[in-house]
């Protein structure tokens, strides 16, 4: 669940364009590497997501303030909204 949880924040931010599968491969490494360098995060040459990554892509990714729409009125409020909601498979 790590690589997917992984996955779906970089995908949320841009990143990862694959598919969340759980598999830690060339693609997961390109997108933590970029994230890396657009963050100014110290580089991992193998590409791991090390606690730094961990601590932005959570900061960046979890939550963003947007227009929510109430699920029951249809009526729309500005509030702090899920990343992680949009890209659920």
């Amino acid at each position: 669940r790590h690589v997917e949880n992984l996955q779906r924040d970089l995908k949320c931010l841009g990143y990862y364009t694959g598919e969340i599968d759980g598999i830690y491969g060339a693609e997961t490494v390109k997108a933590v590497k970029n994230f890396e360098k657009d963050n100014k995060l110290t580089k991992d040459p193998k590409g791991y997501a090390g606690p730094k990554v961990k601590n932005c892509l959570f900061a960046k990714s979890y939550v963003y303030y947007d227009f929510v729409q109430d699920e029951k009125t249809g009526s729309y409020w500005e509030g702090y909204n899920d990343y992680r909601q949009l890209v659920e498979e």
